[in-house]
C-alpha cells in the first residue's frame, strides 16, 4: 500500500512514482485522499491503473474537511522552483470520469473504490458505477450529494454486484430511497 494523502506533487513526481509501481507485484492499494491532481495527472493515474498488474484499491477522496497525516512543508522546501498539481480542493467533479471507469475496466476492476466528495456529473457516475464498479466488493461514495437518480442507479447495481461494503455517509438521502427499496423487493421475487 502507497498513501500519498494530502501530498503536492508535480506531474513528473507522479509520473516516476507511479513508473515505479506499474509492475510491481503484490502492490494492492494507492491513497490519494486530497492529493491534488490536474488533468494531466489525472490521465497518468488513469495510464496507472490500466496498466497495473496487482493493484485492487484505489482511494481518490477529496474532502477538505477529512484531515490527512502531512507534514507542513519545511522553509528550505517553501523556496523550491517545482511547479506542483493544483485542483479544486472542494471535489473531484471536473475529473474525467469516463476515463477512469475505462481504465478500471480495462484492468477487469477494483475490489475496492472509494471516491468519497467526488461529486462528479449523474451521467459519468451512471457510467462510473456500469463500468468501473464491475468486481468492486467495496465502494465509498460519502460525501458526495448522491441526486434521487445516482440513488437509483446504485440501487440496481447494488442488487447485482457482490458488494460487501458501502459507505454512503454524509449524504442527504431524504426522498432518495426508493430505488432501494424497490431493487431489494424485485431481487427477493425474482429468486
Amino acid at each position: 500500500c502507497l498513501s500519498l494523502d494530502g501530498v503536492a506533487l508535480s506531474v513528473e513526481m507522479l509520473r516516476t512514482i507511479l513508473s515505479a509501481l506499474m509492475f510491481k507485484e503484490n502492490f494492492e492499494k494507492l491513497s490519494l485522499r486530497n492529493t491534488p491532481l490536474d488533468h494531466e495527472g489525472w490521465r497518468l493515474l488513469c495510464y496507472f491503473v490500466s496498466k497495473s498488474k496487482s493493484l485492487v484499491a484505489l482511494d481518490l477522496t477529496m474532502v477538505p474537511t477529512i484531515k490527512t497525516n502531512v507534514q507542513k512543508p519545511s522553509k528550505s522546501s517553501l523556496k523550491n522552483s517545482i511547479i506542483r498539481m493544483e485542483c479544486d480542493s472542494k471535489s473531484r467533479r471536473d475529473m474525467n470520469w469516463n476515463l477512469l471507469a475505462a481504465s478500471v475496466a480495462t484492468k477487469g476492476g477494483l475490489e475496492e473504490v472509494i471516491i468519497s466528495g467526488a461529486q462528479m456529473p449523474t451521467e459519468q457516475f451512471e457510467n462510473f458505477i456500469e463500468v468501473a464498479c464491475i468486481a468492486t466488493t467495496r465502494l465509498g461514495l460519502a460525501y458526495n450529494r448522491l441526486t434521487k437518480g445516482q440513488c437509483d442507479t446504485l440501487a440496481k447495481w447494488i442488487v447485482q454486484s457482490k458488494v460487501t461494503g458501502l459507505d454512503i455517509g454524509f449524504n442527504d438521502l431524504n426522498g432518495k430511497l426508493s430505488g432501494f427499496i424497490d431493487a431489494i423487493v424485485d431481487k427477493i421475487h425474482n429468486k
